[in-house]
């Protein structure tokens, strides 16, 4: 599938997420290019988005989430990441 953190997969998840975290004023950015990967959907989006609400509890108020993904060779690499320390990095 062709993959885009700010396209498909996020317009499905994207509103539960922002939701959560304006509760603790957590700006959130994506970036991501058009990036291909074999993968199930539904699957990748409920990892990216169990990430990133652990992300947002584990955050202070007034803080920053970046989602991002990157083609590394044959990987896809998909990122949650905070202003104060690297949460985790999925790998597909």
């Amino acid at each position: 599938m062709r993959l885009s953190l700010a396209g498909q997969v996020a317009k499905s998840w994207f509103g539960v997420l922002e939701a959560r975290a304006g509760e603790k004023s957590i700006a959130i950015a994506v970036r991501s290019a058009q990036l291909t990967a074999w993968a199930d959907r539904q699957r990748l989006r409920d990892a990216l988005l169990n990430l990133a609400l652990n992300a947002v509890s584990a955050s202070a108020s007034g803080g920053q989430l970046t989602l991002s993904a990157v083609q590394d060779d044959a990987r896809l690499l998909l990122i949650v990441d905070d202003d104060v320390r690297n949460i985790f990095a999925l790998t597909s």
